[in-house]
This record gives structure tokens, C-alpha cells and sequence, in this order.
């Protein structure tokens, strides 16, 4: 059956979505981003992420109690397909490097040594258009956005990247809780929209949830 998207059109129309995506990292952040972008109309979605579905993945990300045990990628193939009938290329192997990235790139990852590899497949290359950066601890979440071969995006960004010895350590019991992924998706979702159509879009965004603090540089 064909989807609809007449609700939206005014809004986004997949006619305007013929760049191709790729997330890197299939959890609490790149599994809604993942969903939400499919549910938009983005039809060519690539995710990568070596990780099993574990027990503790279930209230905090979008994965089943049946799919714990699965990869990642699988079960969130699955759940796409099964929700808005669009089929993801997945890869469960970490991201390297190993493929050459183009059209719009999510980092979705929870160290900043993997941002740094991300950040390195697509500083400088033009052939990705969007880079978009997704953190988040706790009830605190940040996105940065790039047009990553412009010097002052590349300049901004990299201002934001240090060692994860710096990083804040949160209590294993405060870090992650399910509303905060969606909240974040959706600004990701957002910015890439406003990208797409060639509006202006907020560089680094900061949502501090409690007490409802929201900051945006554009």
C-alpha cells in the first residue's frame, strides 16, 4: 500500500528528500532519528551499529522485549518496515571510516571518540551536504549542525569536540529515559527539514528539559 503524505506536504514533501542517509548508531538516539525520518518520507536510510538489543535497551529505546538478543540494525529493519514500509540498509559492524559517506550524516553515538571518526569521514568532503551531531545526558541534549566543507561550520564544530575524559560521568541510574530520545529525534528531524528546504536551522541547540531551559545559536 502507498503512504500518504498529503497531511503534510505544506510542510515537507518526499519529492524534496532525494539525499541519501546515514546514521551512525542504532540507540537511544539514531533508533527514533532512524523512525522518524522514514516516517517523513526519506526512502534511502543506511544505519550503522555492531550492538546486540539488551535488557536495559528496552524503556529507553524504541527496541521490543521480543528483540532483545537481536542486532540493533535488524530489529530496527524491522520495526521500520513493519511501520511505515520502508526498507533501511543496515550494517551491524562499527563505523570506521570504511565507506565513503554522502548526503546527510547523523552521528548518533555516546562517545566522543566516535564522534571524532564520524566527524573525520566528513570534514572537507563534499559530498556530504548535512552533519548533523546528537548528545545527550540525562535530561540535557544538544544537537550541532554543519554544512561540514564550510570553514566557519567545520571551525564551530570542532570547538564542541574534546576527549571523553572531560565529559561529564552521570550515575548509571540518570543517564537515559525514553521521552528524552523522541525530544531529540524530533530536533534532528527538524533541523534536517529546515536544511532540505533551505531554511534557517539552529547550528547548536541546547534543551535542558529541567527546568525547561531551551538555547539556540543559528
Amino acid at each position: 500500500m502507498k503512504t500518504d503524505f498529503t497531511r503534510q506536504l505544506d510542510i515537507l514533501s518526499p519529492s524534496e528528500l532525494v539525499y541519501p542517509v546515514t546514521i551512525v548508531g542504532a540507540g537511544g538516539i539514531g533508533s527514533p532519528v532512524a523512525l522518524c525520518l522514514a516516517k517523513m518520507g526519506f526512502s534511502r536510510i543506511s544505519v550503522y551499529d555492531p550492538d546486540f538489543v539488551e535488557d536495559i535497551n528496552v524503556p529507553n529505546q524504541i527496541y521490543r522485549p521480543a528483540d532483545i538478543g537481536s542486532p540493533k540494525v535488524d530489529a530496527l529493519g524491522s520495526l521500520i518496515a513493519e511501520l511505515t514500509g520502508t526498507s533501511i540498509t543496515v550494517h551491524q559492524e562499527k563505523f570506521e571510516g570504511q565507506r565513503l559517506l554522502e548526503g546527510i550524516v547523523v552521528s548518533a553515538v555516546d562517545r566522543m571518540e566516535m564522534r571524532m571518526i564520524v566527524w573525520k569521514a566528513v570534514r572537507y568532503n563534499t559530498g556530504v551536504q548535512f552533519f548533523v551531531d546528537g548528545r545527550t545526558g540525562g535530561e540535557v541534549l544538544q544537537v550541532f549542525s554543519a554544512v561540514p566543507y564550510q570553514i566557519e561550520d567545520v571551525e564551530l564544530y570542532e570547538s564542541m569536540l574534546f576527549p571523553d575524559e572531560e565529559a561529564a560521568e552521570l550515575p548509571c541510574t540518570a543517564r537515559s529515559i525514553f521521552y528524552v530520545g523522541f525530544i531529540i529525534a524530533g530536533l534532528i528531524c527538524l533541523n534536517v527539514k529546515l536544511w532540505v528546504r533551505q531554511q534557517q536551522y539552529g547550528r547548536q541547540i541546547t534543551y535542558h528539559l529541567v527546568p525547561g531551559v531551551f538555547v539556540s545559536q543559528e
